[in-house]
Parts: C-alpha cells; sequence; structure tokens
C-alpha cells in the first residue's frame, strides 16, 4: 500500500463509527449501501487532496472541515464545535453578561449586522444596519454558528471583540476592537401617533420586561390609541420564553407556539396572563426579525388576526440541543421546530407579510427617512368618512 493510502482505512473507520454514532444519539437510521457510497467519494476527494494539493494537508485539517461542513450546511444555526468551545459552551451557553452591542444574523457569505444598540461602543465605531462581519477574534464568521456568533459578541464587562467589517456602502473594511458593556437603553419605545395609532419599537426583546410594557401599553390607550402597530423590525433577540410572555399581553391565555420534535408530538408553549391589549393589532417586520420576534408575530397573527406587514422574516423556526461527541467535541444541532398555533412553520422560509412594504438598504441604515414606517402607519390610520351627501334642491 502507498504511503499516501495507508491511513485511509483506519480514517474511514474512525468517521464512520462517527457518523454512526451520531445516527444513533439523532434517532436516525442510515441505509448501509447508501452510507458506504457516500464513504467512497469521500475517501477519493481526501484522496485527491492529501495528494494533489499544492502544498501539505495535515489530515486533521481536511477532517475538521469535512465535520464543519456536514454539520454547518444543514442551516445556519447548526455546527460542529471542537473540544474546548464544546466545553465553554455547555459550561455557559450565552458567553457573559456584557456585549459590543452588534446583533447580527448569519447570511450566506459570514455575519450581517442587523442592529447595533444606541450608546454602545459599536454605535460609537460608527457600525450600521447592513454592515458585514467578515471575522470574529480572528475566526472567518462563515465558519460559525449562529449560537458561535452570538457567543462571540458576549464576555465580561471590559473585556475587548477584535471584529473584521466590510463595510458595503464604502466598500472599506476596517478592524475594530470593541469593549464589552452591559445594556442600558431602553429595550423599547411607545408613543402615539398621527390617527390615534399607538406605535411600540421592540429593540431587545430578550430585555423587554412585560410589566413596563404592560405599563406602556395602558397609558397609549388612555391617550386615546385606538389600534397598535407594534415594530420588530431588525430585533434578532430572545428566545421562545421571550416571544411567549410578550405575546400574552395581546392573547388569551391558551398556546402561543408548539415545540415540534422529529418523529415526536407537539409540546405546547402556552401564556396563562391575561390579556392588556384587545384592540387591533398589526407587527411591522423584515429581514431582521427572528427567534422570539417571529414567534410573537406567528402568534398574534393566529391567535388575534393580527396583519403582518413590512418583509419576510429571517426564518429561526428551530431549537438547538447540544449533542456532546466521544471525542469531547459536539455539536449545536437543530433539533425541533416551532409552529404556530394554526399549524405554520417559519423555520428557514420565514413569515411572510400580509401587505409587503419594502425598505432600501439606506432606510434600514438609517441615513434615509423611514418611509417604510411611514406608509405602515398609514395603513393603520382609521379611513376619513365620506362627505354627506348634499340634500336635493
Amino acid at each position: 500500500m502507498s504511503q499516501r493510502f495507508r491511513g485511509l482505512p483506519v480514517l474511514l473507520g474512525s468517521l464512520l463509527a462517527g457518523i454512526v454514532f451520531t445516527g444513533f444519539v439523532l434517532g436516525a437510521t442510515v441505509g448501509r449501501e447508501s452510507l458506504y457510497k457516500y464513504l467512497n467519494v469521500f475517501a477519493e476527494v481526501y484522496t485527491l487532496v492529501k495528494g494533489n494539493y499544492v502544498d501539505p494537508v495535515d489530515e486533521n485539517v481536511l477532517l475538521d472541515g469535512a465535520y464543519h461542513g456536514m454539520v454547518g450546511g444543514l442551516d445556519p444555526f447548526s455546527g460542529f464545535l471542537a473540544k474546548d468551545e464544546f466545553q465553554a459552551m455547555q459550561k455557559d451557553p450565552v458567553g457573559g453578561p456584557a456585549d459590543t452591542g452588534v446583533e447580527a444574523l448569519k447570511g450566506p457569505g459570514g455575519a450581517v449586522v442587523v442592529a447595533v444598540r444606541a450608546g454602545s461602543e459599536a454605535e460609537k465605531a460608527g457600525l450600521k444596519t447592513g454592515d458585514q462581519i467578515w471575522a470574529m477574534d480572528g475566526t472567518p464568521s462563515r465558519q460559525l454558528c449562529l449560537a458561535q456568533m452570538r457567543r462571540a459578541q458576549r464576555g465580561a464587562e471590559g473585556s475587548v471583540a477584535r471584529l473584521l467589517i466590510y463595510h458595503p456602502r464604502s466598500q472599506k473594511r476596517e478592524e475594530l476592537k470593541l469593549r464589552r458593556t452591559i445594556a442600558v437603553s431602553p429595550a423599547f419605545e411607545s408613543r402615539v401617533t398621527e390617527g390615534k395609532v399607538g406605535y411600540v419599537r421592540v429593540f431587545d426583546l430578550s430585555r423587554t420586561d412585560r410589566e413596563t410594557l404592560k405599563t406602556a401599553l395602558a397609558g397609549l390607550r388612555q391617550k386615546g390609541a385606538t389600534r397598535l402597530l407594534l415594530d420588530v423590525r431588525n430585533c434578532p433577540n430572545g428566545g421562545i420564553d421571550d416571544g411567549v410572555r410578550v405575546a400574552g399581553l395581546f392573547v388569551p391565555p391558551g398556546a402561543v407556539a408548539f415545540v415540534q420534535e422529529r418523529g415526536g408530538s407537539r409540546v405546547a408553549k402556552a401564556s396563562t396572563t391575561a390579556v392588556v391589549w384587545s384592540l387591533p393589532v398589526a407587527v411591522l417586520e423584515n429581514a431582521g426579525s427572528a427567534g422570539g420576534a417571529e414567534l410573537l408575530s406567528a402568534a398574534l397573527r393566529a391567535r388575534v388576526k393580527a396583519q403582518l406587514l413590512g418583509e419576510a422574516t429571517y426564518g429561526l423556526g428551530s431549537t438547538q440541543d447540544l449533542v456532546p461527541l466521544p471525542s469531547g467535541d459536539g455539536l449545536v444541532l437543530s433539533a425541533a421546530k416551532l409552529v404556530s398555533p394554526d399549524g405554520q412553520s417559519w423555520n428557514k422560509s420565514g413569515l411572510k407579510p400580509d401587505k409587503e412594504i419594502v425598505s432600501s438598504a439606506d432606510e434600514r441604515a438609517g441615513v434615509e427617512p423611514d418611509l417604510q414606517l411611514q406608509k405602515a402607519l398609514e395603513m393603520l390610520k382609521p379611513a376619513l368618512a365620506p362627505p354627506a351627501a348634499a340634500k336635493a334642491a
């Protein structure tokens, strides 16, 4: 056997053992013939790269890339984590109490900034919605799943994150060092607009306190609001519990969403609190609305017939599990879908609006007036009564 083929049987045996173990963990059944077919392809690719790539390649690098590709290709939310990182995520999934002030979601080429917290180091550095993060602390963002990206933004108060940023508007890139701080800016804002339309803009669903929002909604009613626009654009934070907590202010007690495991039964996530806002409500959303914000939008549409306005949401409609491997490495794996009370899933596809209102990149970056919001508010204004018909002479 030639030198370059000598380690291949052991390599494939290890890979097969890993795949079979993963199959048992996930409850999957893999056909033997199909499995060996793809292992043969893997062997061919491995051999060609190992023997012909312009520079010598360490087999650990090749295998690591294969593991990442196998899991990372499923969706933006799943990934393969090396031992040290997996153990760190098991101990602290969030990553620390402070953050850079950047909210980003994973796109085809890496990470895209969808929101920048007011007063944060990121805002002071000039970051805007639509900027791209090419690397986080030296790791290309395209190699990270969403949980890893979010965790990279967080840490101890005063710690520093290094981000390689690309600004599409100026076509320039720069490396920023951002000091992590504890968020102190408001989680939402509220006001009554023209036409007695109440307006609530949610910046951070995870920090939106139910009692504080309840008080704000009561205040809108007292000021004469007869309908409400709930703005969850560029709100990618917040999980299931956050969406359920806020939805309970608008929908009667009962199911707000269901968690549907593969091949399993649905588990209801329900609200048990009394409704605070019972007047008409619409939700303004866009591609930066993700996770808990999507759950909230789907629940309001299904339970109280809320209209969804704006653009399609991101499509974070699943929950992720941490799956340990015998090597000490592990997976972040999407293991269950979220389903609305009327049976709709938005995983990877996003929620489509009932009435589309398109925004421009400059609007989203905050350098042009927010015409999307203006159009949404205009839609909610009560129709003017037609003038009385002139009496016949």
